[in-house]
């Protein structure tokens, strides 16, 4: 496989070592620190990871407001196709046990009143 064929999906969480190595950074041409060049600076120490992500898994870039209206009629979409929400952080930590069915009606609780809400008091009770 080439190097065309990865994507570098970041996360940007803040590291112990960030500010030191970020210190020594260079804008480049538009005059902005970028975080890829922390991530080389990773790399170059051994102190990267690589994770492939298997089928099922897409990149939306969201760095234009084109492309961030691209990425949301994309996920709508998809939500409206498979009746299933996108990265719902509640449904996907109620399938993991890692909160309760009682954590997750408490959480759908303040958004009865809109979709969202909606959609997570029919996960709890098993419809969706």
């Amino acid at each position: 496989m080439n190097n065309a064929s990865f994507i570098v999906a970041e996360m940007a969480c803040s590291h112990e070592g960030d500010l030191d190595l970020a210190k020594n950074l260079k804008p480049l041409h538009r005059g902005e620190l970028e975080i890829t060049s922390l991530n080389e600076k990773y790399l170059l120490y051994g102190q990267l990871e690589l994770q492939l992500l298997g089928r099922g898994y897409v990149w939306l870039d969201s760095g234009t407001y084109d492309s961030l209206l691209e990425a949301n009629m994309f996920v709508k979409s998809i939500e409206q196709s498979h009746g299933h929400k996108v990265a719902c952080l509640e449904e996907i930590s109620y399938k993991n046990g890692w909160i309760s069915k009682l954590e997750l009606v408490n959480l759908s609780t303040n958004l009865k009143n809109n979709e969202y809400g909606e959609y997570l008091i029919k996960i709890s009770e098993d419809l969706v």
